[in-house]
């Protein structure tokens, strides 16, 4: 608590000043946290003064609170691209980095407890920089940071706002910005000196060196890949679940179980006994797992989701078994191989009339890139299709979306490409090409329509894959043990070598 109020003092935080009549003053408290690395070991203790930012008001307090943070798929392309280059992968920390953006507001807020100085009189803190718990914290040290590497000649992309670059003939610079994370990928050792001393110059800086994790994601540097896994957070979740001694399954979820929302408790005993059961705790942390390294349990986590406001004993029997799942493939990582595709390739498939609540299909897509999952989607149709076909195609909106947004992103650094998208089902193919009027496809929504217009621009090309190929097919469906683990390893997840 004592080195973070001298470090306030020394950044100039607040001035003391008496409160004008009118105005109220912002409380605040202290805020007490463990910090752990990559393999879940204690990193340091820290204590943070936290302002009690919902009582402030719009208009008065506050008038936007938007910030960007790097997109996660941004952050695996450029994994996959220091696989397949040899970048130097690097990282900072912004030293309490909220408290480095200056406000225009006037904002007030009380003395911290345990350092209030002067209180005879009715004094409080004029705040100058900002503060952690303030709405607008994360945008004002956002665009303190965005116009300082803009300043080092550094282009923001138009397509992640928090991902910029320097491209000057065969020296390339990537920094990725997460809140007050900055990861650095250079082809040049000497460039990634460069762009750290002018941080450093500009705001208080750690540099942490080469970077081996990062958002709880570890990064491993081999031979001829980079590897990413979160070890230490599934052993953190089954931890807390009391699972880390179950025993392990082959699949994430049992392909026999059918799971509906008629599944509801049927006595007063079975809600009682379900109301003590973490299920949303149990789901939200492993969505954050399917959302950065692991799309195998994708699907899973999908459909469990579905049953948050409800959910009944088989539900919680089934993420029981997702998490028996996890402890046997723990160490699983995703890879991006040196020698793997080096071309994007985007994989659509859909599962037709599978919920069996209100019948609506699922849309899986994956886009792959050196071997390893870059981008992954699974999502519950908006309106029920009538067939397979209607389900692919509706399937093919959200994947072409994509595609177009990877292909801007691309396309900005230099590297045009005309994106691949697979389909294993040939009758949604030739509506997408061909169009045409038929009485079984006239009700399709209008908007799915844009896919003809994205091919005839040659924005992305389709082309047929066998469903034994079909790389996202394991986030539309649960599959058998065989099948799951060609899937898997078609990701580019695998245990290590």
């Amino acid at each position: 608590m004592r080195d973070e109020y001298e470090a306030l003092i020394a950044n100039d935080t607040w001035t003391l000043t008496e409160l004008p009549p009118g105005r109220k003053p912002i409380k605040c408290k202290w805020v007490y946290k463990t910090k752990y690395d990559a393999n879940g070991n204690v990193d340091r203790h820290k204590a943070r003064l936290v302002v009690k930012g919902f009582s402030q008001r719009k208009g008065v307090d506050y008038d936007e609170t938007y910030s960007p943070m790097v997109r996660h798929s941004s952050l695996r392309y450029l994994f996959a691209l220091s696989a397949k280059h040899g970048f130097y992968i690097d990282q900072m920390d912004a030293t309490t980095a909220f408290l480095q953006g200056e406000l225009t507001e006037e904002i007030y807020m009380e003395q911290p407890s345990c350092f209030e100085r002067s209180t005879k009189r009715n004094l409080v803190c004029r705040l100058n920089k900002a503060l952690y718990g303030l709405k607008q914290s994360s945008r004002v040290w956002n665009a303190k940071l965005n116009a300082a590497l803009q300043s080092f000649g550094l282009i923001r992309s138009k397509y992640d706002s928090c991902l910029y670059y320097r491209i000057d003939g065969k020296q390339t610079l990537f920094v990725a910005i997460y809140v007050d994370d900055v990861i650095i990928f250079s082809s040049d050792e000497e460039l990634t000196k460069e762009i750290k001393a002018k941080l450093n110059k500009t705001f208080r800086m750690k540099d942490l060196g080469k970077a081996s994790s990062c958002l709880g994601i570890r990064i491993n540097r081999e031979k001829s890949a980079v590897a990413l896994d979160q070890e230490a957070y599934i052993e953190s979740i089954l931890a807390r679940f009391n699972m880390q001694s179950c025993k392990s399954v082959s699949t994430p979820m049992n392909p026999s179980v059918k799971l509906t929302k008629t599944m509801t408790p049927q006595s007063a005993d079975d809600f009682d006994k379900m109301k003590r059961v973490p299920y949303q705790e149990a789901v939200g942390s492993l969505m954050y797992l399917a959302q950065c390294t692991r799309p195998d349990i994708l699907f899973a986590v999908n459909q469990l989701s579905r049953y948050n406001t409800n959910p009944e004993p088989i539900h919680w029997d089934a993420v029981k078994h997702l998490l028996r799942y996890l402890r046997g493939t723990s160490k699983f990582k995703l890879r991006y191989m040196k020698l793997g595709d080096p071309e994007l390739k985007g994989y659509s498939d859909a599962s037709w009339a599978s919920d069996l609540d209100d019948r609506k299909s699922t849309t899986g897509y994956i886009f792959m890139l050196q071997g390893g999952a870059v981008s992954w989607c699974c999502k519950r149709q908006p309106t029920v299709a009538l067939s397979t076909c209607e389900a692919e195609y509706m399937a093919l909106s959200p994947t072409v979306q994509e595609a177009m947004w990877w292909r801007g992103l691309m396309s900005q650094i230099g590297l045009k490409q005309t994106v691949e998208l697979r389909c294993d089902n040939q009758s949604a193919i030739c509506i997408a090409k061909n169009g045409g009027y038929t009485p079984r496809t006239k009700h399709i929504d209008i908007r799915h329509h844009f896919i003809r217009d994205a091919l005839n621009q040659n924005a992305v090309r389709l082309n047929y894959v066998s469903t034994d190929q079909q790389v996202a097919d394991g986030l539309t469906k649960p599959l058998d043990r065989i099948k799951l683990e060609r899937n898997r390893a078609a990701m580019g997840i695998n245990a290590s070598p």
